[in-house]
Formats: C-alpha cells, structure tokens, sequence
C-alpha cells in the first residue's frame, strides 16, 4: 500500500491572561524569560542547513525526497528534545508525530532531465539548477532522450491543433502543460512544452528563468 506521511508538532504551554484596568501599567510578560532562552537556540546556519537538504528533491507526497525531509526533520526534532507522541508521558510537553495516510496512486518521483536545443553545445534547461522544469506526472524518455521538432500550436485550442501535424513531435503553445498534453498526446505527439507567462505580481521581467509549477495528468 502506498503511504503519504507528514509531521505534526503539538507544544503544550501556559497562557496568562490579566485583566487590567485603564490605571494599571502592563504587567511584564510571563513569556519575556522564555522568549530570550528561546534567542540564544535559535540558529540561522542549523536553519539554512535544514532548508538546503529539502530543497534538493522534489516533494510530492509519498515520494523519495518528501519521505527523506519528514524523516530528517523529525530526526531534527528529537534532537531538540520533542518526543515521539506514542512514546510521550503526561510529562513531556514538547511531542511530535508522524501521520501517515493511504494514497490514491503511484508517488511521482524525478531523477533527472534536460533541455537541449539542435547546434546548441550547452542545455537550455538542466533539473539541477530548475526543479519546476518537469511538469508532475511526466515520464521517462526512452534513453539518451528523445530528438524532435518543435511544433507551436498558438493557443493549443482544438482548432489550432487541426491546423498542424504533431505527431512524433513536440509541442508548444501559449496554454496550460496541462491543456497541451491533453491534446498532444491525442495526436500522437512525444512531448510537449509549455512556456506560461508569470502572473504580473511575480514579476517576469525581472524573474525571466522562473518556471511555475504545472502537472500532466
């Protein structure tokens, strides 16, 4: 059975309330000591390290890199002293647990993948320098990849497809890797790419190599 894990923190603390009057002067925080004990732990480098081994996978539920991050964190998390909840006492005030819940399909796991235009020497794109470069749910190539033409079908409408021939190449257009694929690969096509345009806020004229996140089926 396929499993979909996630971590979950439960930190038991006490909450003051006071009720003042307009004439009294605030009390100090009850939390003042807790908070500065908490600074002096506090580390930007252990942070850092922590984002930098999960920002290497791609995490999707059930796959490789999202079970490695949960095992890593809670392996993080009992060092610091949270205790597992199953083996908690009503003593221990900081636990965590791991849930886990059955999944609906295969886990997508991405090894790796390229880019490269014909007469180029250097790949357009590489996965290591842009995760979001594989739609969710792409499949392998046959090995040493796959060699193409590139078809644009424009606004990757029905009509746009009837226009073309795209089968056994690949295709692009101004739409959703999702909408493209649908059509494609009715038609016979190898693959598809997908270049969507940034929303505004995120600024594509600054942000030229980003890629959002898309999936295929």
């Amino acid at each position: 059975m396929l499993i979909s894990r996630s971590v979950r923190l439960i930190a038991c603390s006490a909450l003051l309330v006071t009720s003042l009057t307009a004439q009294q002067r605030p009390a100090p925080s009850p939390f003042a000591g807790l908070a500065k004990s908490v600074a002096t732990e506090i580390s930007g480098q252990r942070a850092l390290a922590t984002v930098a081994f999960v920002e290497q996978f791609f995490r999707l539920p059930g796959n490789r890199g999202f079970d490695a991050s949960i095992d890593t964190v809670a392996k993080l998390l009992a060092k610091a002293g949270y205790v597992e909840q199953s083996k908690a006492t009503a003593a221990d005030r900081l636990t965590y647990r791991v849930e886990s819940r059955p999944m609906r399909g295969p886990a997508w796991s991405p090894i790796d993948g390229s880019v490269t235009l014909v007469g180029q020497s250097q790949p357009l794109l590489v996965w290591a320098t842009n995760h979001n470069m594989l739609a969710i749910n792409s499949w392998s190539t046959p090995a040493g990849g796959v060699e193409a033409e590139v078809v644009d079908v424009g606004a990757g409408a029905d009509a746009d497809f009837d226009k073309l021939d795209v089968e056994g190449k690949i295709v692009t257009g101004e739409t959703s890797a999702r909408n493209l694929y649908t059509r494609a690969m009715k038609r016979g096509a190898l693959g598809v790419l997908a270049p969507q345009k940034l929303a505004s806020y995120k600024k594509p004229e600054v942000n030229r190599t980003a890629i959002e996140f898309s999936a295929v089926g």
